[in-house]
């Protein structure tokens, strides 16, 4: 399909022009990648359940083959990303322009190929899932949910109006751990470590305080870190709770409100995490979300041009990024005055 084609060649592009770009998650999935080869005791796993850290792994072996790390990186991470190109196409009903516009959107490009986050791969899964329970194939809705929260726990976030759904198909619900128990188990094979400390990362990720729309009027006005870290577990409770209250006749209207509720008031913040409302609103042509698609891709861009400066270079360019980030918020918000009955 000529669009999918026209993705991965956009993404390979940014690949290889910002192979040398440098962030913290990089440098530290290298490290994971050369702990799993040489099977280092207990070499972590990214604050997720450990199953990303092999194609960590697969990218360090083949740099040692002469393949640069960060583009074989980015070029799997790619590959996924286009596969959501084309599950946008059949979601969509096969139209080509929102095809189109998801293989062009800049927000997935950079978080992917500039970033080197490998956040498609679950949102791939995630949308997987969602096209098979439109398929009314529960099972593999299931399994392809399970594979997901594998590579990261945000799918689970976003699986309620699916559980919501499966009503006398509940045992179905019992596929969903599948494939991170067996990351867990495959992982406590190989590495000395302990069941109990992979779940506790897991549970206690969580992004940036301070950094964007609520999470910096927040931190703006409470320096203390306890209570930070309160009221992320009281907005994980509201999240949860208007996630089974809210309900739509199409799933992806459900999930949408979800993505919209979790972005207006979140604590915390991961640049990254924008790729996951992308879809969605490509999805559905929702009214302003031109706006979101707008500020959020000058906001991200404007985040990795900060970290290429260094601190005393910030100046009126951290206050720049900061306010664009204050835009993509009253965005959303705009988004769900029109969407969501509160």
């Amino acid at each position: 399909m000529i669009y999918v084609v026209i993705g991965f060649f956009l993404r390979f592009l940014f690949s290889i022009v910002f192979a040398n770009f440098k962030n913290n998650d990089v440098n530290e999935w290298f490290r994971l990648g050369k702990a799993v080869l040489n099977r280092v005791s207990d070499p972590g796993h990214a604050s997720y359940f450990p199953l990303i850290i092999y194609f960590n792994a697969f990218s360090v072996y083949l740099e040692r083959l002469g393949f640069p790390y960060a583009i074989t990186l980015k070029i799997i991470y790619s590959f996924f990303d286009c596969f959501i190109i084309y599950l946008i196409y059949l979601l969509t009903g096969k139209d080509k322009k929102s095809t189109l516009f998801y293989a062009l959107n800049p927000i997935s490009i950079m978080v992917t190929c500039i970033h080197g986050q490998f956040d498609a791969v679950p949102l791939f899964f995630l949308l997987f899932s969602i096209y098979f329970w439109k398929r009314k194939n529960p099972g593999l809705s299931s399994l392809s949910m399970s594979f997901g929260v594998g590579f990261k726990t945000w799918p689970l976030l976003f699986s309620i109006p699916i559980l919501k759904r499966l009503k006398k198909n509940y045992l179905y619900l019992f596929i969903i751990p599948l494939v991170p128990l067996f990351s867990v188990t495959l992982y406590l094979i190989l590495f000395k470590g302990s069941f109990w400390h992979i779940l506790r990362i897991v549970v206690l990720h969580r992004g940036v305080f301070g950094w964007y729309g609520l999470s910096w009027l927040v931190e703006s006005l409470i320096k203390k870190r306890p209570i930070l870290q309160l009221l992320s577990l009281v907005f994980l409770i509201s999240f949860a709770v208007f996630s089974f209250l809210n309900r739509k006749k199409d799933i992806i209207d459900e999930i949408l409100d979800q993505m919209l509720f979790f972005f207006i008031f979140t604590i915390s913040i991961g640049i990254q995490w924008f790729m996951w409302l992308t879809p969605f609103l490509i999805i559905k042509k929702p009214k302003f979300g031109g706006w979101y698609f707008l500020f959020g891709s000058l906001y991200v861009a404007a985040t990795y041009v900060l970290w290429t400066l260094r601190s005393s270079q910030f100046g009126i360019f951290l206050w720049l990024t900061q306010l664009l980030g204050v835009l993509v918020w009253l965005s959303i918000i705009l988004l769900a005055r029109q969407r969501i009955k509160w």
